[in-house]
């Protein structure tokens, strides 16, 4: 055998790649719940962080429909701060405070 006929642990032979029609599904279910879980998390991690950017917006436009809508987009938030929730209410209280 040669230098150019040794198989790298990389590489799969052309025959045994699978065919593009297969029926098998691209994520087994656990990976799927894995996706989803992340994919919650990533939004409510953005959900949370948007808050104090979207306060400053409001008080720059100065417009009181656009705080209206804010304090509105933000319910569960507001709530969480004026029913002093421990660590997640203050937390996110000082997150918001840093854009005022």
């Amino acid at each position: 055998m040669s230098d150019n006929d040794q198989e790298t642990p990389y590489q799969q032979p052309i025959a045994d790649a699978a065919p593009s029609n297969s029926t098998e599904p691209l994520l087994s279910g656990r990976q799927k719940k894995l996706v989803w879980l992340y994919t919650g998390a990533a939004f409510l991690a953005g959900y949370i962080v948007s808050a104090g950017p979207a306060v400053f917006v409001a008080r720059r436009m100065n417009i009181p429909m656009v705080g209206k809508i804010i304090e509105k987009l933000y319910l569960p938030l507001v709530l969480l701060v004026k029913r002093e929730v421990p660590v997640i209410g203050p937390l996110i209280k000082a997150w918001v405070e840093l854009f005022r």
